[in-house]
């Protein structure tokens, strides 16, 4: 036997491989653009011995790297946000020691799902993309993102009406538009209202702002989008057409024709109206109609009734309020007046002319004034305020001397009484009341 020298005898140390353990992936459902943990544990290392492991994903791209030292039980780490939907892998590679560079077994990958966001694909506009104002516009929204296998979820719609021109602004924010499942669904707005004196039009737009999950046939996460894909659709809103009358007079006789002014705003420049007009008391005869026409917006005018025969009150209707634009209108915000008919009162002298009494010189003398079928109308003598001498008597005396001998204005049938003076010449005279109104 031969001796061995101590140089000839060399030690070996065998290393064991780091064990890493993948515990969990939690939850096992995300919505797209979230993230998940992964609970790991690591043992087989010394106490101050540093390791590392990869993993990846086919719902992310790149590799990740986990770095640690000694063993360690049940630690997380957040993976990235999720960025490709459906059923995904999330695979560790085995964990390496730093010093001793040994490799441990990969573990077994973990699957999670990761669901679409719910989404609006397009919205487009139904029928005409201009509609009269006090009207609704449709859209059709084309919905995705609202079913994972066998389970349908239900989702909300937030959108907002805004003004582009004449002025920009909003008309109305957070609209809602519920729904359940994929598919096409019409959104109806809310009655959009326009008015401009000078008949320019409203360029509006529907916003979406938002979609998200309300609900759920399964546990899955509820999911939201604020940047869904389609997000707006343009229309118009045309004002309608505006028409106001008063009354030039609203008290008239009967027997008379009642005058009303009108203006007509909402009509666009490059547009001609028309409107009819209507007696609604037939009583008063055939009802007047007929057409009155213009270009450009806020024209005025003057239009004159039928002969109103009957008394009390004759109430004037404008219908078919009607442009060579858009929009019609059969009623506006002012579109009826009335008129108060009022009889046309009598009036007698007694005595008059053909009965005239005889007075002596010095003295005084008495006529009366009767005024009848006057109702309650409040009405107003017109009389020439002198005693006018006949053709044989000698110059009528002053009017100033007579200035307040008959009451001029009074309401109802009234009889009065009055004194004829006496610093009158010997004559005849005649004292004459030349209408009443």
């Amino acid at each position: 036997m031969y001796a061995v020298s101590a140089s000839n005898v060399y030690a070996l140390t065998v290393n064991p491989s780091p064990t890493l353990t993948f515990n969990s992936l939690t939850p096992a459902t995300v919505c797209l653009n979230s993230t998940a943990v992964i609970n790991y544990t690591v043992t087989n290392v010394g106490a101050s011995e540093a390791w590392s492991f990869t993993y990846t994903s086919t719902g992310f791209t790149g590799t990740q790297t986990v770095n640690g030292t000694g063993p360690v039980s049940a630690v997380n780490t957040t993976t990235p946000a999720f960025t490709i939907s459906g059923s995904r892998t999330v695979t560790l590679s085995g964990a390496t020691a730093t010093v001793s560079t040994c490799l441990g077994a990969a573990p077994a990958s973990r699957n999670i799902t990761i669901l679409p966001l719910p989404d609006v694909s397009s919205i487009t506009g139904t029928g005409s993309a201009t509609i009269c104002s006090g009207n609704t516009k449709g859209f059709d929204a084309v919905v995705t993102g609202m079913t994972n296998g066998p389970n349908t979820f239900g989702w909300t719609i937030t959108y907002n009406i805004i003004q582009t021109s004449p002025t920009s602004g909003n008309i109305s924010v957070g609209n809602t538009f519920s729904g359940s499942g994929n598919g096409t669904f019409n959104i109806n707005t809310n009655t959009q209202s326009h008015f401009l004196a000078n008949g320019d039009a409203s360029s509006r737009s529907l916003v979406i702002t938002s979609i998200v999950h309300t609900s759920s046939t399964a546990s899955d996460p509820l999911c939201s989008n604020n940047s869904p894909t389609a997000t707006t659709s343009n229309f118009t809103v045309e004002p309608m057409p505006r028409i106001d009358i008063t009354p030039v007079t609203r008290n008239i006789c009967q027997g008379s024709a009642g005058v009303f002014n009108y203006t007509v705003t909402g009509v666009r420049a490059s547009k001609t109206f028309s409107f009819d007009w209507t007696n609604d008391s037939p009583s008063n005869g055939p009802n007047g109609s007929g057409t009155m026409s213009g270009n450009a917006s806020g024209v005025s005018g003057t239009i004159t009734t039928n002969t109103l025969s009957t008394l009390g009150y004759a109430k004037i209707t404008i219908t078919n309020l009607v442009t060579t634009g858009t929009c019609d209108s059969s009623s506006s915000a002012d579109d009826t007046t009335r008129f108060i008919v009022s009889s046309i009162p009598n009036v007698a002298i007694t005595p008059n002319a053909s009965s005239p009494i005889n007075i002596c010189e010095g003295n005084t003398g008495t006529f009366s004034v009767d005024v009848t079928n006057a109702s309650s109308t409040t009405w107003t003598l017109a009389h020439a305020g002198t005693f006018e001498a006949a053709a044989n008597s000698s110059s009528a005396v002053a009017s100033s001397a007579i200035t307040s001998l008959v009451t001029t204005t009074a309401t109802g049938n009234s009889s009065l009484s009055y004194t004829i003076p006496a610093n009158l010449a010997p004559g005849q005279y005649i004292y004459t009341i030349s209408g009443i109104s």
